[in-house]
């Protein structure tokens, strides 16, 4: 029932309060992407939450999760890392650049056979914030990502993503905080 309460509260909050950007804010949602990397393409998913240590400069943590295919060769990663963001000004359009690295661990599988390898990757792009209420955005994202992985060439290319935020401010994040004890 406590739970009920906190999400029926939040709700209201997230249709009636004000979006921010402001320091002690925070964001949380995630990224669905499609891209390219020479001649293979694939799907994402990222879940992320992040904190405004300043106005309009975000801070975060992400996980990438990612499942591809290539012929007979199934390819499975994932990665956990650090993003950052920062916001230029605008009401119902909020331009941003967002940065990120993650380490990973990629399974690949062919012909049942399976191995693993660790390595890193990096992306830096630029999105759009698209509030369609107060609270809750739309995010195109473009911009390059670069994989290395050990024992591999490094591989890079251009990436589409859609992401969908919600913004907390700190009124929110009390609401949750009491709801919580």
């Amino acid at each position: 029932m406590k739970q009920l309460t906190t999400l029926a509260l939040l709700l209201l909050l997230v249709f009636h309060v004000q979006a921010q950007t402001e320091k002690g804010d925070w964001l949380v949602g995630g990224e669905l992407g499609f891209r390219t990397v020479e001649s293979n393409s694939n799907f994402n998913f990222s879940p992320s939450a992040g904190w405004f240590i300043l106005n309009n400069f975000a801070l975060g943590a992400n996980l990438g999760i990612d499942l591809s295919k290539t012929g007979d060769t199934k390819f499975r990663s994932w990665g956990l890392g650090p993003f950052m963001r920062f916001y230029f000004p605008g009401e119902t359009f909020r331009p941003f650049v967002r940065a990120s690295w993650e380490g990973l661990r990629r399974r690949t599988e062919t012909s049942g056979v399976s191995s693993t390898v660790k390595g890193n990757s990096y992306f830096l792009g630029l999105g759009l914030a698209i509030f369609i209420n107060e609270n809750v955005a739309l995010e195109p994202v473009a911009g390059y990502i670069s994989t290395n992985l050990k024992d591999r060439e490094r591989e890079g290319g251009f990436a589409l993503r859609m992401g969908f935020q919600v913004y907390l401010n700190n009124q929110q994040m009390q609401v949750l905080k009491l709801n919580k004890n």
